[in-house]
C-alpha cells in the first residue's frame, strides 16, 4: 500500500514540475519579443525613449533652422554721423550731411498723393542717383482670392498712412519736426505706420510698421507685417533699388553659395520698358557701379532671407531690370509669377534690408605676381 501511495505522489510531483516548466518557457518567449520591440525603438546611444523625451522637453538648445543663412554684411554698419533733418515742404523732408571727402550728401523722402511717405532719392555733390520716380521699400501683387491681384504698397498706392514719427536714433527721444526748423542729429529713426489694402482703404488686410534708420550715406529699413485677413500673393518685391545707368551700369550678384555673377547692362536701354531682366540669382547682397565715377559703389543687402525672399524658392529670385533709357532697377523678389500663395490672417513677417553708398571705393589689391 505504501508503495502504491509513493508512486502516486511521485507522478503528481513530476506533472507539476512539467506544468511549471511549460509556463516558464511561454513567459520567456513573450519577454524576448517585448525586449526586441523595445530595442528597435530605442535610440542608438542606448538611452530609453522616456529619457530622450525628457531631454527634449528641458533642452534650451534652439532647433536647427531649415532656412538659408544671411551673408555677412558687405559694408560695416555706420552707427553715428553728424546730420541735419529738415522738413523742407509739406511733401518732402530730407537728411543731409557733409561726407569725409567734404562733399554734400542727402536722402530725401516724399509724400505720395494717397498719404504715405516713401524714399525718393540719394543726391551726392549735386548729382541725383536714383531719380525719385520709383520705389525702394516694397510692393505686392495681392488679392482677396486666388482669382486675381492688384498692386499694393510702395509707389503703387493701396496703402493707408496711420502715423509718421521722428526720433533721435541715439536716445530714442521723439522729435516734433516742423517745417523750416532743422534738427541736428547723429542717428535718425523714422517710424511710419500704415495699412495695406486692395483698393478700399476701409478694408485693410495687413498692419505695417516701417522703421527707417538713416546714418550718413547708409539707410536701413525694418518692416513688421501683421496680417489681419487671408490674402493671396503673386510675384512681389520686398526690397528694391533704382539707379541711374551712369552709376549702375554693372551689377555684381553676390550669391549666397559664395559665387559672384557680374552683369553689364545696356548703356542706353529700351524707352518702352521692354529691356532684359537678369533673373534667377540667389543673392542677398548686390553691388552696383558704372563707367562714370567707378569709385562710386552702391550696396543693397537683405538680412532676412526667409521672410524677405522665401529662401529663394521662386524662379525669379534676385534680378536686375534694364528698365529704360536712363535707369536700371534691382529687385529682391518673393512668391511665384503664375501660382498664388495664400498667407493666412495672423501671420507675421519681419523684413530687414539696407542700402549703402560708398564714394571712395578702392579695388582690393591682388596678391602674387602676375603670370607671363
Amino acid at each position: 500500500m505504501k508503495k502504491i501511495i509513493t508512486l502516486l505522489l511521485a507522478g503528481l510531483l513530476l506533472g507539476t514540475t512539467v506544468l511549471f516548466a511549460a509556463c516558464g518557457t511561454n513567459n520567456d518567449e513573450s519577454s524576448t519579443a517585448a525586449s526586441d520591440d523595445a530595442s528597435s525603438a530605442s535610440p542608438a546611444d542606448g538611452s530609453s525613449e522616456a529619457e530622450t523625451s525628457s531631454e527634449a522637453e528641458t533642452s534650451s538648445e534652439p532647433e536647427e533652422s531649415t532656412g538659408i543663412p544671411a551673408q555677412d554684411p558687405a559694408v560695416e554698419e555706420i552707427e553715428s554721423y553728424p546730420m541735419t533733418l529738415e522738413m523742407t515742404s509739406d511733401t518732402m523732408f530730407k537728411m543731409s550731411c557733409t561726407d569725409e571727402l567734404g562733399k554734400p550728401f542727402s536722402t530725401t523722402f516724399t509724400k505720395k498723393s494717397w498719404g504715405t511717405w516713401n524714399i525718393a532719392d540719394w543726391i551726392y555733390d549735386g548729382t541725383a542717383f536714383t531719380g525719385g520716380s520709383t520705389d525702394w521699400e516694397y510692393v505686392y501683387r495681392a488679392g482677396a482670392t486666388a482669382s486675381g491681384w492688384v498692386w499694393s504698397g510702395g509707389n503703387h498706392g493701396n496703402e493707408k498712412l496711420l502715423s509718421l514719427e521722428f526720433y533721435d536714433g541715439e536716445t530714442d527721444e521723439k522729435i516734433e519736426l516742423k517745417k523750416g526748423e532743422p534738427v541736428e542729429l547723429n542717428r535718425i529713426k523714422i517710424v511710419e505706420k500704415t495699412q495695406l489694402h486692395l483698393g478700399d482703404e476701409d478694408k485693410t488686410y495687413c498692419d505695417v510698421v516701417r522703421t527707417y534708420t538713416v546714418v550718413g550715406r547708409q539707410l536701413s529699413l525694418d518692416v513688421d507685417y501683421a496680417f489681419t485677413e487671408d490674402t493671396y500673393f503673386w510675384l512681389s518685391y520686398t526690397c528694391m533699388f533704382p539707379i541711374n545707368k551712369k552709376y549702375g551700369l554693372y551689377i555684381d550678384f553676390k550669391n549666397n553659395d559664395g559665387t559672384t555673377k557680374t552683369v553689364e547692362t545696356l548703356e542706353v536701354g529700351d524707352a518702352n520698358y521692354n529691356g532684359p531682366m537678369h533673373k534667377g540669382n540667389a543673392a542677398s547682397v548686390c553691388e552696383m557701379y558704372g563707367k562714370t565715377n567707378p569709385s562710386y559703389r552702391f550696396y543693397a543687402e537683405v538680412f532676412t532671407i526667409e521672410d524677405s525672399l522665401n529662401n529663394f524658392a521662386n524662379a525669379d529670385k534676385t534680378f536686375y531690370w534694364d528698365m529704360n533709357t536712363t535707369h536700371n532697377k534691382l529687385y529682391f523678389s518673393k512668391f511665384n509669377s503664375n501660382t498664388p500663395t495664400k498667407v493666412a490672417a495672423g501671420t507675421e513677417w519681419h523684413t530687414s534690408c539696407r542700402w549703402t553708398f560708398v564714394a571712395d571705393y578702392e579695388a582690393p589689391e591682388t596678391s602674387g605676381e602676375a603670370s607671363a
